[in-house]
């Protein structure tokens, strides 16, 4: 079911989002999306957590989806587009909480979206009483981007896409793979997966300048130890991700991140990775297992 909500982030933008409800749910969980794709694409996972008992929204961020399609894909805003795709994404979270009150609401954030949750962490977390990390790293981990990323404003303007980001996702995350079959087979092992993002209108375009500039350098994720002691200390996390991730080097930067929330007094950070697992475990080769992995979390958490 879709939902269409006018932005209350100051500047008229209209807000799309997916809905699959059922009947006598345990809980909701609301999907953030990640960069180039849309939430329609969560179906699969949403239409498993129905079958568990808990109910899913998902949200098409601005310049995604059929929120982009009310405008321009691959542009967030005019100016601060970051910060108001977050505030959208706590509008969203409003919506399933008021719709499901007393349930337990839990966010489940995939790469981008993911960052969109680690800020969400800072600035709304006690809001929320579970939160999934899939496919996330630091924020500040490609903090040498953010003067290229200026640069290329300076040289393109703030809506040209962006020429650095889409080289990195339409190739250079392929270092590594013998023999990739596209610019995308770093998403996942499923050839069959990855050729349907290839052939999907609405995934694989580029973000703008400005876009991947909001978010690099204007976000308010979490990077000091002051910002980790803002995330509520007692909200459950969960880190999911494969081993051969490009996006956190391979764990790496998922392992710090994991030691600067138990540093600043998070008392539950879960990590589930998988051997071999590229960038979207959920349309991995063994999506089933990880599924299932995913759902027992949520189940633990939303019965606690």
């Amino acid at each position: 079911m879709r939902i269409e909500f006018p932005s209350d982030a100051g500047d008229g933008a209209r807000i799309v989002c997916h809905e699959w409800p059922c009947a006598r749910p345990r809980a909701i969980v609301v999907i953030a999306h990640g960069a180039a794709e849309h939430g329609l694409r969560y179906a699969r996972i949403a239409a498993a957590l129905n079958a568990a008992g808990f109910a899913a929204l998902a949200i098409d961020h601005r310049g995604h989806g059929q929120t982009g399609k009310l405008a321009r894909l691959g542009q967030f805003a005019a100016e601060d587009g970051w910060n108001r795709a977050v505030a959208d994404l706590h509008h969203a979270v409003g919506i399933a909480r008021s719709t499901h009150a007393g349930l337990p609401c839990i966010l489940f954030g995939h790469s981008m979206g993911s960052l969109m949750a680690q800020q969400y962490l800072v600035d709304h977390g006690a809001g929320l009483d579970a939160c999934v990390l899939s496919g996330s790293t630091l924020a500040d981990s490609h903090a040498e981007l953010v003067p290229l990323l200026a640069d290329e404003i300076a040289r393109l303007g703030r809506e040209a896409p962006s020429e650095l980001m889409s080289s990195l996702m339409g190739g250079a995350f392929n270092a590594g793979i013998e023999n990739p079959r596209t610019p995308f087979d770093w998403l996942s092992r499923d050839a069959a997966e990855v050729q349907a993002y290839v052939d999907d209108p609405l995934c694989g375009f580029p973000l703008s300048c400005g876009a991947w500039h909001d978010l690099m350098a204007s976000g308010r994720m979490p990077t000091s130890a002051e910002d980790f002691r803002r995330v509520p200390p007692g909200l459950p996390l969960l880190l999911l991700a494969g081993d051969r991730d490009p996006l956190n080097q391979q764990l790496a930067t998922l392992h710090e991140l994991a030691a600067r929330l138990r540093a600043a007094g998070v008392r539950r950070v879960d990590e589930r990775y998988y051997e071999g697992g590229r960038h979207e475990m959920l349309n991995e080769t063994n999506r089933e297992a990880v599924t299932a992995d995913l759902l027992a979390w949520i189940g633990a958490v939303a019965a606690s």
